[in-house]
């Protein structure tokens, strides 16, 4: 996995990347080569749900995260759809099963 902790946060550059104020490109940091993090900060932030988008007529639930997710995770039985904004909602209906594109 890629930055997940200091051991595997690293980067690459290209010259293509960046150039001074002169037109210079910056010089290359190649694959062999690659910076390691000098500092890294674990994720501790945790996602929540920003968006949603219901296309009945498709059969597609959209859900947008602030931030990324890994779909591998998704459990759907941790979703309710509902009538209202509250847990006084009359009517509900949970999500039983799901098929996640990535």
């Amino acid at each position: 996995q890629l930055f997940t902790s200091q051991n595997n946060s690293f980067l690459r550059v290209s010259a293509l990347f960046v150039r001074d104020v002169a037109g210079i490109p910056v010089l290359n940091v190649n694959a062999t080569g690659a910076l390691p993090a000098v500092y890294y900060v674990r994720d501790a932030t945790r996602p929540s749900v920003v968006a949603f988008a219901l296309d009945m007529s498709q059969g597609t639930l959209t859900l947008s995260f602030s931030k990324t997710v890994n779909a591998s995770t998704l459990v759907t039985s941790g979703l309710v759809l509902q009538d209202g904004p509250d847990v006084g909602a009359a009517h509900q209906h949970a999500i039983l099963s799901a098929s996640v594109p990535v």
